[in-house]
């Protein structure tokens, strides 16, 4: 039994997996030293993160577990981008992830803290994508401005808000259906056949709201465990 780690800017996923996953735990990023249990991981630690702060705080952590924390190199696909390196690993997981399991060009949206809409083709190549403000930032964002400060915002949309809170919480919502159905109709031009995948913590009722693809809530994790079950890395 080994465990994978999916270091986010708001949520650190653990994992424990033998071959499939068995055991799967969200915690909050900026409490993870609270609730951290190192007597509760398993065998060698995967670790994909894009917090190197937080990556630090686990290494000090598990000094008694052999750790592997994945690069672009480590994933078995071809990266069709100016700086891998730059690139949030989980986004590569994610559309190496989809490729295995879907063998079809995908459009991936992950929506946490930012909201990346990410392509992989038919030939299983990471080709980039686009970057968005998350749901909560785009909330914090507004509240920033003096005639918003008090709305709340809601899971009701409508094409014409009736009051502040159903207008921003229709343009946040209607406002990402919009942007990830044009994007994805455009994806469908150049990728006939791509299909359209949610994940991440807003990726549900980004799913629901849009009515088309389909929603796969661990897919980063999925992806450092298929390497880690291919693999035996060197320390």
């Amino acid at each position: 039994m080994n465990t994978g780690i999916n270091i986010g800017n708001t949520h650190i996923t653990i994992a424990q997996f033998s071959k499939k996953i068995t055991k799967i735990k969200k915690l909050p990023t900026e409490k993870i030293n609270k609730y951290l249990k190192p007597s509760k991981l398993k065998g060698k630690i995967y670790i994909a993160s894009v917090v190197p702060s937080i990556t630090e705080v686990f290494l000090k952590t598990v000094k008694n577990h052999p750790v592997k924390i994945f690069t672009y190199k480590d994933i078995p696909i071809k990266i069709k981008v100016k700086n891998p390196g730059s690139t949030g690993i989980d986004r590569i997981l994610n559309c190496f992830a989809a490729f295995e399991k879907f063998r079809l060009p995908c459009l991936i949206i992950d929506a946490g803290s930012a909201i990346t809409a990410d392509v992989v083709n038919e030939k299983g190549e990471f080709e980039g994508g686009i970057i968005l403000p998350g749901i909560t930032l785009m909330e914090k964002s507004l509240k920033e401005l003096a005639g918003l400060k008090n709305f709340r915002l809601t899971g009701k949309t409508s094409l014409i808000g009736k009051g502040t809170d159903s207008a921003v919480s229709s343009g946040i919502y209607l406002g990402l259906k919009f942007i990830i159905e044009g994007y994805w109709a455009e994806m469908k031009e150049k990728y006939p056949g791509v299909k359209l995948i949610f994940t991440g913590g807003d990726g549900r009722e980004l799913c629901k709201k849009t009515g088309k693809g389909v929603y796969y809530e661990n897919l980063t994790i999925t992806g450092i465990q298929k390497i880690a079950d291919k693999n035996s890395f060197s320390e």
